[in-house]
């Protein structure tokens, strides 16, 4: 299992290509030796960072999930590591924060261009209530943000 590994860490696709690559493995996350669960475990992860999209599936389908969340509790130092790095590769919301985050910037990015059209506005009309709306938008956008 260890060669399997290093074989693996030169070239992940060949080992989830060979025929049932990915059963043999979860099979091993479950049912091996320690040191077989760690170098199991080790090649998934692997396997999962060649290409998340395409091997994701593969795994969750060969039912990995409960020998990883069982070995992320009671694998040795490293194959609790490798479990709980490979089952955040494979959450459905891996993303969820960058779609968090690029949602804030899309309405900071739509805020301020209020402010900038609520400018252009005051400037044709007298300048002595415009501060109040541009205000009343960056606490809006502050609002929103919170949430």
């Amino acid at each position: 299992m260890a060669l399997l590994e290093a074989v693996a860490i030169s070239s992940e696709r060949a080992v989830a290509q060979a025929a049932g690559g990915i059963r043999v493995l979860v099979e091993m996350v479950e049912e091996g030796s320690p040191q077989g669960k760690e170098h199991a475990v080790g090649v998934l992860v692997l396997i999962c960072q060649s290409s998340r999209e395409k091997y994701r599936g593969l795994i969750l389908m060969e039912g990995a999930m409960p020998g990883l969340l069982q070995l992320s509790i009671d694998g040795s130092w490293r194959a609790r590591g490798l479990a709980q790095e490979l089952l955040m590769m494979l959450r459905g919301d891996c993303d969820g924060g960058s779609r968090g985050k690029q949602w804030k910037q899309e309405m900071v990015e739509r805020v301020m261009q209020e402010i900038d059209a609520a400018e252009g506005e005051e400037e044709e009309v007298f300048m002595g209530s415009g501060g109040s709306s541009t205000l009343r938008l960056v606490e809006e956008m502050i609002a929103k943000l919170s949430t």
